[in-house]
């Protein structure tokens, strides 16, 4: 694992009960094996999710500020130990409302 290493998500913006898409960036050496993810969803206020997958697809049911942790793995590494990227903030937001125009009578 080179680092450093960090991840990205989409939507940038997400609102509450919207899936949210996390891809790794990780630059791994052309040669490694055995690569392996975990990744962590802690709300503030409580609570927490994972993954082992690459690139996680989380949905978030309240709103708030997430710590979202990805740790990385090859076969370079002892096992069990993984390389722990920075935390990064995700924050949910209410969906924005769906206006509908009604036209007068």
């Amino acid at each position: 694992v080179n680092p450093p290493f960090q991840f990205i998500w989409s939507p940038t913006n997400p609102p509450i009960r919207q899936p949210v898409q996390f891809t790794d960036r990780t630059s791994f050496a052309p040669s490694s094996s055995a690569r392996g993810w975990s990744w962590t969803f802690v709300p503030a206020g409580g609570g927490s999710g994972s993954s082992t997958a690459q690139n996680p697809v989380y949905t978030f049911n309240t709103e708030g500020i997430y710590q979202v942790t990805e740790s990385v793995r090859d076969d370079v590494m002892p096992a069990g130990e993984f390389c722990t990227g920075p935390t990064q903030a995700v924050n949910i937001q209410k969906p924005i409302p769906v206006w509908k125009e009604i036209a007068p009578r």
